[in-house]
Formats: C-alpha cells, sequence, structure tokens
C-alpha cells in the first residue's frame, strides 16, 4: 500500500501540495526558461488531478453501502490524489508538461520563431460568430488533431484570448477541453463540418444559437 508520507518524503519540500506559496517562487524565478518548466509542471499537476477526480467520480458508484466508504475515508483519500498529482508531474508524467513547456517556450522566449510556427487559427474556423475577439473564417471540415501536443499548440492561442474575457488562466480552458473532447478526437460535427464545441456542451432548450444534432 502506497503511503502519502512516503510520497512527500521523495518530493522536494516545494512539491508538496499543501505548499501555498509555489506560484509566487515561480514569481521570483530568475531564469525564465526555470520558470516556463515549473509552470508546466503546475498545469499538469492540476490537470491530472482533475483526471482522478472523474475517475472517484466514475467509480462512485460502486463504493455506495461499503464499510470502507465514508467522509473520513474520502478526505484522506483526497490528500493522497491531491499530493500524487504533483509527485507524478515532477517526475516522468503524462507527458502534458513537456508539451505545453515546448510550446510556451516558442511563444514566449523564441518570438521570432514562434511567428513561423504557429499554428494557423483557420483549421478552427470561426467557433463564434457574435464574439468580436475571435478573428472570422471559413469553416469548413471536420477538426483533427494527431497528437496531444497538436492539440495544445492549435487551441491554446485561441484558449488564451477567451481566458482574457473571462479573467481565468488559459491553461484551465485548455486542460477542461482535452478531457472533454479526447484531445480533440471527439469534437461533434455533422455534414456541414465541425460543431467547434470544445467542451460538448449540450444546448438546452432556451438556446438561440446555432447547434448540431447528433445521437448520442
Amino acid at each position: 500500500m502506497v503511503n502519502v508520507a512516503n510520497l512527500t518524503r521523495t518530493a522536494p519540500p516545494t512539491d508538496v501540495y499543501t505548499d501555498l506559496n509555489g506560484l509566487n517562487r515561480i514569481k521570483q524565478e530568475k531564469s525564465d526558461d526555470k520558470a516556463l518548466k515549473k509552470v508546466a509542471q503546475q498545469f499538469e499537476s492540476m490537470f491530472i488531478n482533475i483526471l482522478m477526480k472523474s475517475m472517484r467520480s466514475a467509480n462512485a458508484v460502486f463504493e455506495e453501502g461499503s464499510m470502507f466508504n465514508s467522509s473520513e475515508s474520502g478526505f484522506y483519500r483526497d490528500m493522497y490524489d491531491q499530493q500524487l498529482s504533483v509527485t507524478l508531474s515532477q517526475k516522468k508524467g503524462i507527458g502534458i508538461a513537456d508539451t505545453l513547456y515546448k510550446q510556451m517556450q516558442n511563444r514566449y522566449l523564441n518570438p521570432a520563431r514562434a511567428a513561423i510556427t504557429q499554428p494557423s487559427q483557420e483549421r478552427f474556423g470561426q467557433a463564434n460568430a457574435a464574439n468580436p475577439a475571435v478573428e472570422q473564417a471559413p469553416a469548413s471540415g471536420t477538426n483533427k488533431f494527431n497528437t496531444p501536443e497538436d492539440f495544445v499548440n492549435g487551441l491554446l492561442p485561441l484558449a488564451e484570448k477567451a481566458a482574457q474575457r473571462l479573467g481565468v488562466d488559459a491553461g484551465y480552458l485548455v486542460a477542461q477541453s482535452a478531457l472533454e473532447t479526447g484531445w480533440g478526437s471527439k469534437i461533434i460535427n455533422d455534414d456541414s463540418g465541425s460543431s467547434f464545441n470544445l467542451f460538448n456542451i449540450k444546448a438546452s432548450r432556451d438556446w438561440q444559437g446555432a447547434s448540431v444534432a447528433k445521437e448520442t
């Protein structure tokens, strides 16, 4: 059985999930490159934690009536999951940190290279014609992402614009979209093309905008 104490001992003190000063230390980092790496690791840690919460929720039905299921056990399990997310991100992780670091490195540390390698927003067409902050482009075909890196590189520029209007971190938007669409592999579409529904949000009866009907 894995012990939470063992996890915290294998990680430096700054990598314990209860440390609230981790982001402040990143701001004080003298090396921009090291700061970007730490930001990417923080993002991956949060993403892993979201995945673990989703998996725990999916298994909740099997825990009903179990003598081992209680608010106390859930409390300590959540503590374990949060620390495990931090520890995994500090090691090999699941690859998101490396992908995000490379993307941010090109964008913020190598602006000249970013101008060449930054993906065109034409692949997304126009997700929201009513939003003046997003450039309009003709929409055609179905969006395809061959790798998680392809997904992050393509979506992050648009997520940053949306994040500015919403007042949130762009990383959260990318992470949620990756979770909902399977890294862009399950974006709903019909004969006319992609729905650009990057969060697979279902339209209610009150919704008056464009929508795509799809049987699930």
